[in-house]
């Protein structure tokens, strides 16, 4: 930090400052029998419990990705340029939400609702795109519902095991959650194409990814809020104090 030459002293003793208390917040919170030996992380509840979360919250992300188009066509449209057009508009939406979002989190320091909010527009959306499916427009707007809360809530969702994960466990821990996660990208996939193939419709399919989203939130609701926030990073509390 104090090689950095774009901040003030001011600013470098401030971040610093928040450095250490992540630090000392970190280790109280860890349990005593944590260790950077061998596969400690394999061992902890706590990957394993955000590795669910992670695959929960992925399944969403991986359908409205991969699924995309297709669901598009089933809403009636047969034209490729069409489609393709119309499986934009839900990612430039949520590239959009995802900077405000991210914002949001770090002006006011809050981490979890700004994850479950997320996972909550994700569900809404598909099963909206899924009751919906015979009306193109209510369906886009479901489905670019659906897209923008799952796109948000992955950046939304990595302090949580950061800010839990002890500095020992934090690089395997976090990269089995990844891992875990990223299984979602098979069974999701796999998930809807079966549902496809034995109804002709991708509706079920949908509705089965919102109940896994769901899971995710749920558990999310049940971290403590005092864990996971943060203070507000120094700028955002610079501004704050000119504004008053």
């Amino acid at each position: 930090v104090q090689d950095v030459a774009w901040l003030t002293d001011r600013e470098k003793a401030l971040v610093q400052q928040e450095i250490h208390r992540e630090e000392a917040q970190k280790a109280a919170q860890a349990p005593s029998s944590q260790s950077a030996s061998g596969a400690a992380f394999f061992r902890s509840p706590v990957v394993w419990y955000f590795g669910i979360c992670s695959f929960c919250l992925e399944m969403g992300e991986f359908a409205v990705g991969f699924w995309a188009p297709t669901i598009i066509q089933g809403f009636g449209f047969d034209d490729s340029r069409t489609i393709g057009l119309l499986s934009a508009i839900p990612f430039v939406c949520a590239g959009f939400v995802m900077i405000l979002a991210g914002k949001s989190a770090d002006r006011r320091g809050e981490r979890r609702w700004h994850l479950i909010i997320p996972l909550g527009a994700s569900i809404s959306g598909l099963v909206m795109a899924a009751s919906f499916s015979h009306s193109p427009f209510l369906a886009m707007c479901g489905l670019t519902l659906a897209a923008t809360g799952a796109l948000t809530s992955i950046p939304m969702f990595w302090p949580l095991p950061t800010a839990l994960l002890s500095t020992s466990l934090a690089a395997g821990g976090l990269a089995l959650i990844n891992t875990i996660g990223n299984l979602a990208g098979f069974f999701g996939n796999a998930l809807i194409g079966g549902v496809k193939d034995a109804t002709g419709s991708t509706d079920i399919g949908l509705y089965m990814v919102a109940g896994f989203v769901l899971v995710s939130a749920l558990m999310v609701l049940r971290i403590p809020a005092s864990r996971v926030n943060t203070t507000p990073a120094p700028e955002e509390r610079q501004a704050a104090g000119a504004a008053s």
